[in-house]
């Protein structure tokens, strides 16, 4: 054939008779025509698809060889001849009707065979057995008997279960996602609770602390108001003391002018009578005296004391000048 013929009769295949949807992307063409086959199995070979699925062969480990390459890859050529003449004429039911057709010549030899057993049979075995020209003819004419219906159906069904497993997987993602949103939830959650232990233990020891300020500062104002009381006790005891030295003062200046006016009354009585009253005087002077020293002893006392207490209220003052904007500052939070 000319190359130009062989090119066209390629192009003829790929686009006429669907071969091409066979290799696209992800190949769902072919695994619905392995479908196809899987259901055309279990309708006409029944015992043979029940063996495969106790193995666990599936259609796609031998079928898919054949479906992609018309059966040219293993088998002897008069078969593949035989194949692509009435592939040409009746279009994709021949790769059915030639399966099915291997698929019951070789049906006794695969049932007694294991997984490994299978595999090399369709591998090794089954492509030797069809070099005659005799057995090709077999396969062929065999194959022309056999018929394939139900493949609109079959597709459909496939379709729906690509769809519905298409929505399981859609669903299985977005539990996925509730999952992840739901762990997310639950790890904030977490977090705000113990942001909220955390909230609490800080409020009790707020609470605490706003107790033990509110008993120092009744403690504060009770030593200021006691202090207060302590002053103005020391002030009037200061008044009282002074009051004392005036009116001493004023008695003996009193007594000195008596003293006086005696001594001009009396300056005509007897020189004995002097000496005694002298003697009086000066007794008296000196109790006075010592009265004095007393009171002015008691004086520097009740100052020191004075001074002192004056001393304690302006450090007192001071520390609350210095403790009540923090007072206030603490108690306002």
């Amino acid at each position: 054939m000319p190359e130009e013929q062989a090119f066209c009769l390629l192009v003829r295949l790929m686009y006429g008779y669907g071969l091409r949807e066979l290799y696209k992307d992800g190949f769902e063409a072919l695994y619905m025509r392995l479908h196809q086959l899987d259901r055309l199995m279990e309708e006409q070979l029944t015992d043979l698809r029940a063996h495969f699925q106790e193995l666990g062969v599936e259609p796609h480990m031998f079928a898919s060889q054949w479906f992609l390459t018309v059966f040219t890859a293993r088998f002897p050529l008069p078969l593949v001849y035989h194949i692509l003449d009435v592939f040409l004429l009746q279009g994709m039911d021949t790769l059915f009707q030639v399966s099915l057709a291997l698929l019951t010549r070789a049906r006794k030899d695969l049932l007694q065979h294991d997984f490994e057993g299978v595999l090399k049979y369709f591998r090794v075995t089954l492509p030797k057995k069809c070099r005659a020209e005799e057995a090709s003819r077999q396969i062929v004419k065999l194959a022309c008997s056999i018929k394939v219906k139900r493949l609109q159906k079959y597709q459909l069904e496939y379709e729906k279960f690509i769809k519905e497993s298409a929505e399981k997987e859609k669903i299985n993602v977005e539990l996925e996602r509730l999952k992840v949103i739901n762990t997310q939830l639950q790890q904030e959650r977490d977090m705000f609770e113990s942001q909220l232990k955390e909230t609490r233990s800080s409020l009790e020891v707020v609470q605490k602390e706003s107790v033990h300020y509110a008993a120092v500062a009744r403690d504060y104002r009770d030593i200021c108001a006691r202090l207060d009381k302590q002053l103005h006790q020391m002030l009037e005891c200061v008044n009282s003391c002074v009051s004392c030295s005036v009116k001493m003062a004023q008695k003996d200046n009193k007594e000195d002018l008596e003293q006086k006016d005696e001594e001009k009354e009396s300056s005509s009585d007897t020189e004995a009578r002097l000496k005694q009253r002298v003697r009086d005087l000066e007794l008296e002077l000196a109790q006075v005296k010592l009265a004095h020293v007393q009171a002015q002893c008691s004086n520097q006392e009740l100052s020191h004391q004075l001074n002192a207490a004056l001393n304690e209220m302006q450090a007192a003052m001071n520390q609350k000048q210095t403790v009540a904007p923090w007072l206030v500052r603490t108690l306002s939070k």
